[in-house]
């Protein structure tokens, strides 16, 4: 069914082609467009092209006058683009030709005002927008403007002044100028005198051909220059030249009213084609080129295809119809759509510019392509604007077509239809390339390893392990795919034309072994698994998973420890599952760093005495060590982190006492003396152990009780002094003359002590004392104050004492004064009774 189906498709294209065959066998009309700016006398005198635009030369009537105007149009359908005039202030004036250089539009005209005719050369950018505007040396009204791509040539009529005596004569000349890109002026001359009609640069030689009219015998003329303005040949000619062409030989055609005239390169004529000078200019060939081997001219309303060896027309081509008049004036120019065309037209006596566009026959090669350059069967078919079909085939094919007319070629490919437009041009191949890509999708790993997992491309193919390479249409998204642990993994891709795309479809997995150790790093036997993959003991693995995040676990200690591990694809990961054990020692000294024996526990975990362990632990948690001594629980709380391998110490805070009693000067005295709940002893307590803290250490002296507190510092020997403030006391008893009554002395009381005899080194406790003494009868008392470690003595002088001792006893001077007062009045006595006596005696 699809055989016949091609085979009909290519017979009715056949068909089709050869109906429009008799179309291409001359040129065809593309287009023409009236312009007809104004009811007066408009003229189009030229036509110039840049890459997209046309640029038509001329004048418009405004004002009652001629102005300055050119067209920008556009090269492929003539559409309007823009328009610039210009008013001569104080008169009227023509553009009368164009030629466009590189980004530059030069153009040649005239203004004239009043009775002065001025001509000027100007220059646009190619959006018409005037750059510069120069006036002619000697050129009044320039005709034609030529170019070698380095200098500008210009010809036009110039005046020439003759002299006949007194008399100056005015007549026409032939005026050229050479002229830089820039309008500077090299050069100048005037070829002849008369009326000049053209200019060309022969593309062989590049001599200057000039052509006109001859002034004194109207004789029609061709000479030609070198760039230097100097003549090489001047000829006549049988015709009235009004435009000149040349082909590929540099052989001239000249044409104009009365025939065509071809010469070789230096101006020889070789052959020519005379008209009926009758006919006048409407039956002349006006304006011509060489264009593909064929000289094309205008002669009226037809274009004349011509056999240029022997000058005969091969075919006449109607260009316009309805015309009543054709202005003399035309200009043709060529390019690779065609042939531009352009003109003034009296249409019942209003001047209006024609334009048009004619298309010639021209061989254009299709061929469909993939973006590999290959030559691909697919069926295409060719059609015109209208969308009529005017061929078709598939692969490639040759068809004549016509230049500048637009094509359209459809494509069937892959399901789809691709279409492609062109201008047709001479010798164009036109490609049509079918955006290919050739894909090749293989399955791998994230490793990048090839896999024999099944594989599919989306629509277009299935494998195991690879696919391809299998050409797709390109500028489209495609889906490859791949079936892995139960899963499908895509790969979505841009297909890029002409490239050949090796996919990968990365199904992302890795390995992962998870081991389990503890706080230091060391691998375990304890129970392991990667949860939902695989269990094990100390290890697993490695596995094959795909890329993602897995839970490690492991069951140690009576606890189970987790651990997040993500995979990434292609990594081979290692996880290590911390057991965050750490090991613990415990042991118990005394304040003076010594290992006691005391009862020890680290509480939860095991026990001993004067140390425990090492023993495992889990780190990261808090863990009391207790020891018990003297009666009590001492603790020291340890913060494990994983690894730790710690020693807990636990300090029972004991230390030394000792006592001693001593008096005020320092002496250790045996008097009772105790450490309070301690211990006891007389003069001191030798060092007892007990817990550190403050104690009380107390002596029994004079009666009394001394009490000292000392401080037990851990792992210190505390040493109590008892101090019993004592002194010591001397005792003198005296007489009124400071003599001493020791034998005479009765007793000697001091607080509760008294002695016969004043005391020497009597101890007392320090404070205030009264001391009382009796000596021959007579007492006295006196107050004293002892201070701690004081030794002082005491003089007690004891009044009415005084006297001398005679036979070991003391005779007061008091007893012997009374025996002295008894003696001498027992003399007084004796002595008045005497007197007495004597008195009576007397008597």
């Amino acid at each position: 069914m699809g055989r016949w189906v091609l085979l009909l498709f290519l017979l009715l294209a056949y068909l089709t082609y050869q109906q429009n065959t008799t179309q291409v066998l001359g040129p065809q009309l593309n287009w023409v467009i009236e312009s007809n700016p104004s009811n007066g006398t408009d003229r189009a005198n030229s036509i110039c092209m840049s890459e997209k635009f046309l640029y038509v030369v001329g004048s418009d009537y405004s004002l009652n006058r001629s102005r300055w105007r050119i067209e920008m149009r556009e090269k492929i359908s003539g559409k309007l683009n823009k328009i610039w005039t210009y008013n001569i202030s104080d008169g009227y004036g023509e553009l009368t030709d164009c030629i466009i250089i590189d980004d530059k539009l030069y153009v040649v005209g005239y203004e004239k005002e009043k009775s002065n005719t001025q001509g000027v050369i100007l220059i646009f950018n190619v959006n018409l927008n005037l750059l510069k505007i120069e006036k002619a040396l000697n050129i009044d009204i320039p005709q034609k403007i030529t170019t070698d791509n380095k200098y500008l040539y210009i010809i036009g009529i110039g005046p020439h002044y003759i002299r006949y005596g007194n008399i100056t004569i005015v007549i026409s000349a032939w005026h050229i100028e050479k002229r830089a890109l820039d309008l500077s002026l090299i050069k100048n001359r005037t070829v002849t005198l008369g009326i000049p009609l053209g200019i060309a640069i022969n593309p062989v030689t590049g001599h200057i051909w000039t052509y006109g009219i001859e002034y004194f015998f109207k004789i029609p003329l061709i000479i030609i220059l070198n760039e230097n303005f100097t003549q090489i040949k001047s000829s006549s000619l049988d015709i009235a030249p009004l435009g000149i062409t040349f082909d590929y030989e540099g052989n001239g055609y000249l044409f104009g009213i009365g025939g065509i005239v071809k010469t070789d390169k230096e101006g020889r004529t070789l052959t020519s084609r005379e008209l009926p000078r009758s006919y006048g200019y409407r039956y002349s060939p006006l304006a011509g080129v060489f264009v593909k081997g064929k000289l094309y001219t205008t002669i009226y309303s037809y274009l004349s295809i011509w056999d240029p060896v022997n000058l005969v027309i091969l075919k006449n081509m109607t260009l316009f119809t309805n015309i009543s008049d054709i202005d003399f004036i035309w200009k043709i120019v060529p390019d690779k759509y065609g042939l531009y065309i352009v003109t003034s037209v009296n249409k019942s006596g209003d001047y209006r510019w024609l334009i048009a566009f004619v298309s010639l026959p021209v061989n254009v090669k299709v061929l469909v392509k993939d973006s590999f350059n290959n030559t691909k069967d697919f069926l295409f078919q060719l059609l015109n604007e209208t969308g009529f079909v005017v061929g078709a085939g598939n692969s490639s094919k040759n068809f004549t077509l016509f230049s500048g007319k637009r094509y359209i070629v459809k494509v069937k490919a892959f399901g789809t239809e691709l279409t492609s437009n062109f201008t047709a041009t001479d010798g164009l191949n036109v490609v049509v390339v079918v955006p290919t890509t050739k894909v090749r999708v293989r399955a791998v790993d994230g490793f990048g390893l090839p896999r024999s997992w099944p594989v599919e491309l989306i629509g277009v193919a299935k494998g195991n392990g690879t696919i391809g390479p299998v050409e797709v249409l390109g500028n489209g998204t495609y889906t490859a795919r791949v079936l892995a642990f139960g899963r499908w993994f895509n790969s979505t891709f841009f297909a890029v034309p002409g490239k050949v795309q090796n996919v990968s479809v990365v199904v992302p997995t890795a390995l992962l072994t998870v081991r389990a150790v503890d706080g230091f790093g060391r691998q375990r036997d304890w129970p392991v698994e990667v949860v939902g993959v695989s269990r094990g003991s100390g290890v697993v693995g490695p596995v094959e998973v795909l890329a993602g995040t897995y839970t490690a676990r492991v069951s140690a200690l009576g606890a189970v420890f987790n651990k997040t591990v993500e995979v990434r694809p292609g990594e081979n990961a290692t996880a290590a599952v911390q057991v965050p054990t750490a090991l613990l020692s415990a042991a118990v000294v005394d304040g003076f760093g010594s290992r006691r024996d005391w009862p020890l526990e680290i509480r939860g975990v095991a026990g001993g005495r004067g140390s425990v362990g090492p023993v495992e632990v889990l780190g990261g948690r808090r863990y009391v060590v207790a020891a018990a001594a003297f009666g009590k629980n001492f603790t020291e709380v340890v913060d494990l982190a994983p690894g730790a391998n710690a020693t807990v110490v636990v300090r029972v805070p004991t230390a030394k006492v000792a006592a001693k009693v001593v008096d005020s000067f320092g002496r250790q005295r045996d008097w009772p003396v105790e450490i309070v709940g301690v211990a006891s002893g007389r003069g001191g307590v030798e060092p007892v152990e007990v817990l550190a803290g403050r104690y009380v250490a107390r002596a029994s002296a004079f009666g009394r009780e001394f009490a000292v507190e000392l401080a037990a510092e851990p792992g210190k020997v505390a040493e109590a002094v008892v101090q019993v403030p004592t002194a010591v006391l001397n005792i003198v008893v005296l007489d009124d003359d400071k003599k001493p009554l020791d034998r005479y002395v009765e007793y000697v009381a001091v607080g509760g002590n008294s002695s016969s005899k004043p005391p020497r080194e009597l101890e007392l406790l320090a404070g205030r004392y009264t001391i009382r003494a009796r000596d021959l009868g007579k007492e006295t008392s006196s107050e004293v104050e002892l201070g701690p470690g004081e030794v002082k003595t005491v003089e007690l002088i004891i009044p009415g004492t005084a006297g001398f001792d005679v036979g070991g006893t003391r005779v007061t001077y008091s007893t012997a004064a009374a025996l002295v007062a008894v003696a001498l009045a027992a003399v007084a006595g004796v002595v008045a009774l005497a007197l007495r006596r004597r008195r009576r005696q007397a008597k």
